[in-house]
């Protein structure tokens, strides 16, 4: 585990950072997880940062225990109040994570769904970027195919951000034919650049990589996890991001400066920060 962000480091990342702020749990009346996520937006509002994403996460609970409380519902008023602070530009992240569900025990993936759609249409309502965590489980893009039916592009017009992309050169096809955006983190620096979260090889996630166009791409840290290649084992930030940024352009066989100008580009639009 990583300790907080020195004040130092918060200082020095915020004209290049939009801030998560999930609701971890959020149950009926709010209460003390929507007040820290209150807290949360003020100090970036402090310390200069130019954009926030909030929403209620997607655990990762493999259903052992049958607690099943990874998703017991977001209070969507308490999200749209928070959500409609001028500086949140997204919900999320949010949406499917099977990656430790073995028998869909307890029916955890339907519960998933219903809480990423609630979201996924407060997103639309308020006409913000919706960030979507969407991990499949080993082996497959099950995940990204269930994203593909709950949230179709033609009732969803708004952005549509599918964070820490792992899919294959398959699923990226259609997903790019349906309109979403992608992020990259420092896992793509990795050597071999494979991630851990897909079977595919190092070529196919390339070969993905390279058939989303530029105009498609944001890249992210995922803080304060996957630090780039020549940082890893530390906290991740934004300054970092730009060694990921240097090996985007490599596999898109780009100039540098362009692809740091089309990011910043992207970036803006999809967030629409002025």
């Amino acid at each position: 585990m990583f300790s907080a962000p020195s004040p130092r480091a918060i200082y020095r990342n915020r004209e290049c950072a939009v801030v998560g702020g999930n609701i971890e749990s959020v149950r009926a009346g709010g209460g003390e997880c929507s007040r820290a996520c209150l807290r949360r937006q003020a100090a970036c509002a402090r310390a200069g940062y130019r954009a926030v994403v909030i929403s209620r996460h997607t655990r990762r609970d493999d259903g052992a225990s049958g607690a099943g409380d990874e998703t017991d519902g977001v209070d969507i008023e308490r999200l749209r109040e928070l959500a409609l602070d001028k500086k949140v530009v997204a919900i999320g992240e949010c949406g499917l994570d099977y990656f430790r569900i073995m028998n869909n025990e307890s029916g955890i993936k339907e519960r998933q769904k219903e809480v990423f759609l609630d979201q996924a249409k407060l997103a639309q309502e308020l006409n913000k970027a919706l960030m979507i965590h969407c991990r499949p489980s080993k082996g497959t893009d099950d995940a990204y195919e269930d994203l593909l039916t709950i949230i179709p592009n033609s009732k969803f017009l708004i952005p549509k951000i599918i964070h820490f992309y792992v899919g294959s050169l398959e699923i990226t096809k259609k997903l790019v034919a349906a309109g979403f955006y992608f992020t990259f983190g420092g896992v793509i620096t990795f050597l071999p650049r494979r991630s851990h979260l897909a079977e595919a090889g190092a070529g196919d996630y390339d070969e993905a990589i390279k058939y989303i166009p530029l105009n498609r791409i944001l890249l992210e840290t995922d803080c304060p996890y996957v630090a780039p290649q020549s940082q890893r084992g530390k906290r991740n930030e934004p300054a970092f991001i730009l060694e990921t940024a240097r090996k985007l352009a490599e596999l898109k066989n780009l100039d540098f400066d362009k692809i740091l100008g089309e990011i910043y580009t992207n970036a803006r639009t999809v967030f629409k920060i002025i």
